[in-house]
């Protein structure tokens, strides 16, 4: 009996272990399940900020093409500008030559036209002189 009292008690004792282990198993489980569904959320709240960042690179990825590309369609337009900007200055400059050609042209012709004037108005006047010397020379001869 008293090994009968000294058996129940170590049952009681082991009883009251295995309860005290249950309640601390149930309460272990309850929390690695918070832990689980917390870690679950925060899983799924990182793949969400993932998926948001790979369609913003994405975005990011389109308009640096976009850029890229009406980036170069403007030095086409700049590039295709300035081509007929010097096409056209090349014309001015060879409509501004034949100009400077044409008025050096007219300063000779002009010189030798007047030339040719300075000579009739020198014949002019050595005939001019000497019709004055014949006028005077008759009326010396009427008097």
């Amino acid at each position: 009996t008293i090994k009968n009292r000294e058996q129940g008690n170590h049952l009681t004792q082991s009883l009251e272990k295995i309860e005290i282990l249950n309640s601390e198993n149930l309460h272990l489980r309850q929390t690695s399940e918070q832990e689980a569904k917390a870690t679950a959320k925060h899983v799924a709240l990182l793949k969400q900020q993932v998926c948001d960042r790979a369609h913003e690179i994405k975005l990011l990825e389109r308009s640096v093409a976009d850029l890229r590309k009406d980036s170069a369609d403007q030095k086409q337009v700049y590039e295709s500008r300035i081509s007929a900007q010097e096409k056209q200055y090349s014309e001015l400059e060879g409509i501004l030559q034949s100009r400077i050609d044409e008025l050096s042209d007219l300063k000779t012709t002009s010189r030798a036209r007047q030339d040719q004037l300075s000579e009739k108005l020198a014949k002019s006047q050595a005939e001019v002189a000497t019709l004055n010397g014949e006028i005077r020379a008759l009326q010396d001869v009427r008097e």
